[in-house]
């Protein structure tokens, strides 16, 4: 499994820059981490039925489906399984972005209303966290929960260190330029982030992560040749995401 993992990103990045920049540590998917992710998996179940989870219209629910499906069917090399993500935005006004490795992707309230202004900001974070569940990239705490006891046991399983979250960034740099989606937009993620770290502790293991996603990122920019202006991709996000995140933002406070 490992090795087909290694084949995958060889040919796929081998175009953009030096192929070792762009593998994970192989402890994420070695068959050893199996038991472990299954686990998750299993646990996933448990989280789904006791998290404030927004429900969604059928129209609503086609939007979040197309967006997770240009990305896949753009990107079918690395998207090889047949496993469904599924966006799922919970009712928390914290700024939450995590997933589970059984293909849920969970954004918060929160996250929607200060900070993914535009489609393409939504597109930059689905796309890492459809990343961390096909590859496996969670991080094993030293105990096996047995059971979630609220959103910061799923947190600590999500935070990953700089090295992975720096190959993340380049990963969703390719994946999004291949969707038609814009991929400077990840940038902006960034330095979001950066500016306002105080906001992200439940995404960022330290204040001082996001200054240096920051600068990785400019580094590995600064070998690209396009160079958009992020304003202009926010001109054409659709009018299904403005009435998406309308409704997200609307909704009532859980009790």
């Amino acid at each position: 499994m490992f090795q087909k993992k290694i084949l995958v990103c060889l040919i796929l990045c081998c175009q953009y820059s030096v192929w070792a920049d762009f593998i994970f540590d192989k402890k994420y998917g070695h068959d050893d981490n199996k038991q472990y992710i299954l686990h998750l998996q299993d646990i996933e179940k448990v989280y789904l039925d006791t998290e404030n989870i927004i429900k969604l219209n059928s129209n609503e629910v086609k939007y979040t489906e197309e967006i997770v499906g240009k990305i896949q069917r753009n990107n079918q090399q690395l998207f090889k399984s047949k496993k469904l993500f599924k966006i799922n935005f919970i009712n928390r006004e914290e700024n939450l972005l995590f997933s589970l490795p059984g293909g849920s992707i969970f954004i918060s309230k929160g996250l929607m209303d200060k900070y993914l202004k535009n489609e393409h900001l939504l597109a930059v974070v689905v796309a890492r966290e459809m990343i961390k569940i096909s590859q496996d990239l969670y991080n094993k705490l030293f105990y096996i929960p047995t059971g979630f006891r609220d959103f910061n046991d799923v947190v600590r399983i999500n935070k990953l260190p700089i090295k992975e979250e720096s190959i993340l960034d380049k990963w969703s740099y390719i994946i999004l330029e291949r969707s038609g989606f814009d991929p400077n937009s990840i940038l902006n993620w960034l330095q979001v982030q950066n500016k306002n770290s105080f906001d992200f502790i439940y995404i960022l293991d330290s204040f001082q992560l996001a200054l240096k996603k920051e600068q990785l990122f400019k580094n590995f920019m600064s070998t690209k040749s396009n160079t958009d202006n992020f304003e202009q991709a926010a001109l054409q996000t659709t009018k299904q995401y403005y009435l998406l995140r309308e409704k997200i933002i609307r909704t009532k406070n859980a009790k």
